[in-house]
């Protein structure tokens, strides 16, 4: 990998220093849940780094990156791996409109965590993921663009509605995850998992997941959400609210009238 920013960077940073790809688990989990050949949009490709290792295993990537930068160091290192043939990129935006949006100040510490804004004029243009056209079955999304996921979710709601592919969306603060939460459950999905310290969501198709697997991770989810705030003291709100649904959850999941 080409890492020009690797002493400032905080992603080129970790690559460097670990000689690993960043956010490995996920990765690992990626690979996982799909299989050769599959196509997987990379919305936030920055200098490459998902897209490099999942094409490296045989799956197809077809990458956008609204960063000019950035998206010219992902082509230098998709052409040093030379993985040109399973890997494609769009210098662009994605939104739920097309608009045109700028980024501000540079963030020399952290390229990934620039922000873009709509402005009338310059720029960048963005474009909805309904507006491309995509020949083959597209297996899974991954949405890493700073707080625009949930207009981005906004604008694939077609392809998603087509295609029902596995969703990985980044939502840091609570607000964007409700944001993007909302839409997905609208659109029948399950958050099934969460990975990395950027706080990457998974979201499962509902009609992937059984009723008994959704049950045992409802307890699941419970449970950890008990672990979390146990040391607090027992006359916390939430900590008394989630030890009676836990109970409720239970009984009625042994009753077999907890139906989702």
């Amino acid at each position: 990998m080409y890492l020009p920013y690797r002493q400032t960077d905080f992603i080129q940073k970790i690559i460097a220093n670990t000689g690993k790809p960043y956010e490995v688990e996920m990765l690992e989990d990626m690979l996982q849940r799909t299989k050769e050949n599959d196509l997987i949009l990379d919305i936030g490709t920055n200098i490459g780094n998902h897209a490099i290792c999942l094409a490296a295993n045989g799956r197809k990537v077809c990458g956008f990156e609204a960063n000019p930068k950035m998206f010219e160091l992902a082509q230098v290192n998709v052409a040093l791996n030379q993985l040109q043939n399973r890997v494609q990129i769009h210098c662009c935006g994605i939104s739920d409109k097309e608009e045109r949006a700028a980024f501000g100040a540079e963030i020399p510490s952290n390229f990934g965590a620039m922000r873009l804004q709509q402005v009338q004029d310059g720029g960048i243009i963005c474009h909805r993921l309904d507006d491309f056209n995509f020949n083959e079955p597209i297996a899974m999304i991954k949405i890493d663009i700073e707080g625009m996921e949930d207009k981005a979710l906004r604008g694939a709601k077609n392809l998603i509605e087509k295609h029902r592919p596995i969703l990985y969306l980044e939502a840091q603060k609570f607000e964007e995850f409700k944001r993007i939460d909302r839409i997905l459950f609208n659109m029948r999905y399950v958050h099934w998992d969460l990975f990395g310290g950027a706080l990457t969501h998974l979201y499962l198709p509902r009609e992937q997941v059984s009723d008994e697997d959704l049950h045992v991770k409802v307890l699941s989810s419970i449970a950890a959400e008990h672990i979390q705030w146990s040391w607090m003291p027992q006359e916390n709100l939430i900590y008394k609210t989630l030890l009676e649904t836990a109970h409720h959850v239970r009984e009625l999941a042994k009753r077999g009238q907890f139906g989702i």
